[in-house]
Formats: C-alpha cells, structure tokens, sequence
C-alpha cells in the first residue's frame, strides 16, 4: 500500500471541484492516474486557461473561440507575459469530481454501511454512511471537501448543531481544521478522519483503511455505545481504570485547547475535556475552570503556580484545586492526591504535565544538522546529541596567573524524550506515521526507502524543525535510488523488532 498526498491536498487545492484536466494535473501531480478514475466529463468548457506564471495581474489566460477548430488562451495581462496557446476543444472540457464514486469507494474502505447513493446534507458535504456500534447503535460519517478554512468551520458547525449523536467526519487533510474546532468536536462527541491519514491505496486500485483509522472507528463506536445522560442527551463522563497500586508520580499528561493525552506505565490513551467530566454544562459545552486551571499547570510544565496575593484570592485558588482534584481523581482512579500544597496559596502537580507541541530542545546545538545525532536507546528513548565548542583557562606558567591561553574544547551534551512527549504516539500507545518513519530511519542509520511525498517523512522532518529550530531540511531525497536520506547521525542501540 502506498499514501496518496497529492490526491487529498489536491482535492483541497482544486476550487468548486471542478477543472480542466490539466489544473487536475498539476493538483494531483504524480498520483493523476489514482485521481482521474474520480472525475467525470461534464458538458461544459473553460473560460480560461491556466497560465504557465500564475499570479499575476492578467492570469489566468482567457479562453477565445473563434471556431469549432481554432480554439486560443489568450494572456489578459498589458503588456503580455505569455504566449497565446492553441487549444482544442477537449483542451478546455471541464471535469468534476464525481461525488458517488468517490462517496463509494471511502464508505466501502472505511466499512461503513452505504446507502447507494451519498445524501447530500450543505454544500460540498455528503453523508457516506453508517460505522455500527454494538447494540444496534450506529454512528454518522459524512465527507465534506471545503476549500478555506471558514467554510470548514461553518459546515462543522452545522453538523454538530443538527446532528444531535456521536459522528465523524471525513475531510482529505486537517489543513483546514482549526484549533477551536476542537470545541465543536467535544460537544457533539464527533471525530474528524483525515483521509490522507486514514486511507492508503493498494495495488488492486481500491482503497484500504489504514491502523489510523481503525482507531478512529473504534473511538467513534466506542461513544456511540456510551450511556447518556438522562437530562442532557450527552454521553456520561469515561473513566481511564488504572490498577490498583499505580501512582499519581506515574502518571503523563499532555494538554491542549480541548483534550488531554496520557501515559501510564503501558497504558496510553487521549480523552476530550467533555467525556473527561470538564464541561460547562451552563455555557453550551464550553471548557470550564477546573480545565483552565489544568492548561495553567500545563504551561507550567508541571512548576507550581504563583501565589495568589490576598486572602481572598487564595480561598478561591484552594476552591479551585480542591474540584480540580475531585476531577482527576474521578478520572483516573488513582488513590492519593494528584496535587499537593507545597506552601500556603502554592500548588503543584504530582504528575508530569505539558503543553502539547510544547517540547523543545534545550542544549545549544547551532543551526546545522551536522552537528546533531539522533539516537534510540535500548529503553526506547530519542536521545538528541551533539558536540558543542567550550572554551577553558589554561596556565601557561605553573608558577604565575599572569600569562594564559584559551583553549577549545568540544564537550558532549544531550536529553532523552520518550515517544509520547514528542508526540510520535498514536492515542492506542502504537508509534504514529512520523514516529514509525522515525523508527525506521534510526534502525537503517540514517537511509530508507521511501516514496518522493512520503507523509511519515515529512511530517517527521516539520516535527524535528520544531523541537531543534534548525531551519535545513532534515532528510534529503535521492530520486536515482528513491532514498531518504538523514542530514544528522542516526543510530539505534535497541534491536530490531
């Protein structure tokens, strides 16, 4: 099986889903083959014609019919920038994207029950089917293909207004998704599925579901299955059972706007602020202060809060830290006390707590790659490396201070970080495309065959951007041998698995 980037961003690229062949073309690039069995001929032609320098004033070429056989693109800019360009009438046939087939072809990937025909429900969005759950419940999943991001947001918006259940919906990347999509996402118990993560293409010419998206589906009927409460219609609040024995001190978490992502010991999982227990029943599904509070220590990366100034303030900071407690203690089921008062008005956490995509190096190890070596411990660490100039004092007499020299000196520095922390976890505890393209890299010291477009090999090269700041790419690519290669030192010191 192979990844379709191309072909899901170019869904994404492609304004109203409908173009020549050769704007399909240039979207899809070196997956035009895979796409153009998604397209249908319509009975309409271009206008214009897609300029070879676009952007500017006069682009894109208009299209001139003079006659059924003298057909040109002519450049509108003054002066001229192009060329005029001879055309034929199949040159300026519009093609669509066929909506049912491609509808089809992601139901019956995804497993879902499939009516024979989508259900349109907004623009650009159709119902594609149905994920079953046990007990005869079932579950929505809807695909829409927007082109900027507010569009995404209103659809979104609409589908969790009107649906009223747990659902997923299918987008072909997460560009368009915004942070405070999350909100939405919460209050409805819905999950997106990015296409370009969920589905790969196999040599039979269908698609096939990827484990990304079996961890979807399978959280999407886990909260279908999930009883309601009686009041609201919304599910119950989930509770992650550690065994008895564990302790607060074990515990990971990782926060943002709207989830949380948690290691203990060999359990790994993800939860949303609403099936935590953290929502603001009175202000529609919103976060409410106990989460605040939680995103506080999380910046904080786990380092006790400042003290509040007067009297009055540290009763409400103590009222805070007590439901805080109550929460996480109904969460995860550990005995003991998950925050501690290390001094009047000064709380800290018992557990490790970040930001998420908050991890960043701190030794200084300058803006180039090679000075940099990744590593895998046999504990299954990430080791970062490197060798950093020091300058000392010598003695050039033994018997005065008065004369001396700098010498240089390069001393070895380096941190460990555990998969999770660097977000190369998926939520089931399994290593994500990034984290598997890491793996792998580390294991081949630094060369694997990969594909040009490779997703777990550029994200993984935006990911290592992130954490070290170096600004060079990180892999390069060797067309002649369809190799990646590492611009750092990789090793692996644990056997292969």
């Amino acid at each position: 099986m192979k990844t379709l980037r191309r072909l899901w961003s170019g869904l994404e690229a492609v304004s109203g889903l409908a173009a020549v062949a050769v704007e399909w073309q240039e979207a899809w690039g070196c997956e035009w083959e895979v796409g153009r069995a998604f397209l249908r001929l319509t009975d309409r032609s271009a206008a214009s014609y897609p300029c070879p320098r676009p952007g500017g004033e006069g682009c894109p070429r208009k299209v001139v019919i003079h006659g059924q056989d003298d057909i040109v693109a002519v450049c509108q800019a003054v002066p001229r920038q192009c060329d005029d360009l001879i055309l034929s009438k199949a040159d300026i046939a519009i093609y669509e994207l066929h909506w049912q087939k491609l509808a089809a072809a992601v139901g019956k990937a995804l497993g879902l029950s499939a009516p024979r025909r989508p259900v349109p429900v907004g623009p650009h969005t159709v119902r594609v089917g149905w994920c079953s759950a046990a007990g005869g419940k079932r579950a929505a999943v809807y695909l829409t293909i927007e082109h900027e991001a507010q569009a995404f947001g209103t659809t979104l918006a609409r589908l969790t207004s009107s649906v009223g259940r747990p659902f997923a919906l299918a987008a072909p990347t997460l560009t368009l998704c915004e942070s405070d999509a999350g909100e939405l996402l919460q209050r409805a118990g819905a999950i997106i599925l990015p296409l370009d993560e969920c589905l790969a293409w196999e040599d039979s010419g269908e698609f096939a579901r990827t484990d990304r998206a079996e961890r979807l589906l399978s959280d999407l009927k886990a909260a279908s299955e999930r009883p309601t409460d009686s009041r609201s219609g919304r599910p119950q609040p989930r509770l992650v059972e550690a065994p008895l024995g564990w302790r607060w001190e074990e515990l990971h978490l990782v926060v943002n706007d709207h989830r949380l992502w948690y290691v203990i010991r060999d359990k790994h999982g993800s939860i949303g602020f609403a099936e935590a227990g953290f929502e603001d029943r009175r202000k529609g599904g919103l976060p409410n202060d106990s989460w605040r509070l939680l995103g506080d220590f999380a910046r904080s990366c786990g380092r006790p809060l400042p003290e509040a100034n007067d009297r009055e303030s540290r009763q409400r900071q103590k009222q805070r830290i007590s439901k805080l407690r109550s929460l996480l203690r109904g969460l995860f089921q550990i005995s003991g006390s998950p925050i501690s008062s290390i001094a009047p008005g000064t709380y800290a956490p018992a557990f490790r707590i970040r930001p998420k995509d908050g991890i960043t190096l701190t030794m200084p190890v300058g803006r180039t790659w090679s000075a940099m070596a990744i590593a895998e411990t046999p504990g299954g660490r990430i080791r970062f490396g490197a060798e950093i100039p020091r300058r000392y004092l010598t003695l050039s007499d033994g018997r005065t201070t008065e004369f001396t020299q700098v010498a240089e000196r390069l001393v070895p520095v380096s941190e460990e970080h555990e998969l999770w922390e660097l977000d190369l976890l998926e939520d089931g505890g399994e290593p994500n495309a990034a984290g598997r393209a890491l793996l792998e890299v580390l294991r081949a010291r630094g060369r694997v065959r990969r594909a040009e477009y490779d997703a777990g090999i550029l994200r993984l090269s935006d990911l290592l951007h992130r954490i070290t700041g170096i600004e060079a790419p990180a892999f390069r690519f060797v067309p002649s041998r369809e190799e990646w290669v590492a611009e750092f030192e990789a090793t692996s010191e644990q056997a292969a698995r």
